[in-house]
């Protein structure tokens, strides 16, 4: 049986800005021992430094011995404001985190620079590395655009507050945005 365990970071909001997600799925994952783990709902857009969140990923994939899934929400509103980030590059800043992320986790091959629109760093070598070469990504998004992206991506598609129009709309441009990256459309 594989079970999936997921917990929302969202809903911790009283917390949410001191709050490192992956490192509660470290703690979970000591207390487990075959169920995939997975927090749908990490705010990356709030987070300052994408290459810390990917040495957190990195590490609880290590102690869960590869049972890892990671999942990204943007941020909004009030989490936006309680961490001091401007909501108006929120979008562009969410996947350039996402991409950041991404490379920390699959770069083996020594230290790589990043000059980013929001984020530079001259020397990214994480540790430890990740037991998987990448876990499986999640995004939890609510309209076409973002579903869209979500689906060229590769990442799973997790839908949220659209209403019946909405949830058909977001999961059409994400299947369609699958199928036009010649992967494999779910649904």
């Amino acid at each position: 049986m594989n079970t999936l365990l997921s917990m929302l970071a969202q809903i911790l909001h009283a917390v949410l800005v001191v709050l490192a997600a992956p490192l509660m799925l470290a703690a979970l994952a000591r207390t487990t021992k075959s169920a995939r783990l997975l927090i749908l709902g990490n705010p990356i857009s709030n987070r300052r430094d994408p290459v810390r969140v990917a040495e957190e990923y990195a590490t609880a994939d290590v102690i869960s011995r590869g049972r890892l899934e990671i999942g990204f929400v943007k941020s909004g509103g009030s989490e936006m404001a309680s961490s001091n980030m401007s909501a108006i590059d929120n979008g562009w800043r969410y996947w350039e985190a996402i991409d950041l992320i991404s490379k920390a986790l699959t770069s083996h091959d020594g230290p790589f620079s990043w000059e980013g629109q929001y984020f530079s760093h001259r020397h990214v070598n994480i540790w430890p590395r990740g037991y998987q070469q990448l876990p499986r990504m999640w995004s939890a998004t609510g309209d076409a655009s973002t579903s869209r992206d979500v689906g060229r991506r590769g990442m799973v598609h997790a839908l949220v507050l659209r209403g019946p129009e909405g949830t058909k709309a977001a999961f059409a441009a994400n299947r369609q945005a699958r199928v036009d990256a010649g992967l494999h459309a779910f649904f």
